[in-house]
């Protein structure tokens, strides 16, 4: 994946922020991942960047509400984006914000801990977006 693609008009919004991830990834302490369909809206939308960081001992339990990348339960190789609903002995429950067309635990079942591969620290969006 290419950071390349960013607008500069992009570049200009994000500000700070950007420069404090990029800092973070070219360090290795944050992957990047593309936004890839529309079961996060309206807080993530198909083609934004997240910017995720591996997790560690100290974030077990995975605290409700936060947004994680893992590895699909059923979709081989392929990664995907969901907030916990809750957490337990059992597996985590993960469910898309856009609850009326998100694949997510309500269908697959918990998912393992060790299929969690981080947590997302920062969203870029590729297109302004306006309050309703």
């Amino acid at each position: 994946m290419t950071l390349g693609l960013l607008q500069a008009d992009n570049l200009i919004y994000l500000g700070k922020g950007l420069l404090r991830s990029l800092f973070l990834f070219m360090t290795g302490s944050l992957r990047p991942c593309r936004v890839v369909g529309s079961s996060m809206e309206p807080n993530l939308y198909q083609g934004d960047f997240i910017f995720y960081r591996p997790i560690k001992e100290k974030d077990i339990p995975i605290k409700k509400g936060t947004i994680v990348v893992f590895n699909h339960p059923i979709e081989a190789n392929t990664l995907a984006i969901k907030r916990v609903h809750k957490s337990s002995d059992f597996g985590i429950e993960l469910r898309g914000d856009n609850e009326k067309i998100s694949i997510d635990s309500r269908q697959y079942g918990t998912v393992n801990q060790t299929n969690m591969l981080g947590i997302v620290e920062k969203i870029i969006p590729i297109k302004n977006r306006k309050s309703d």
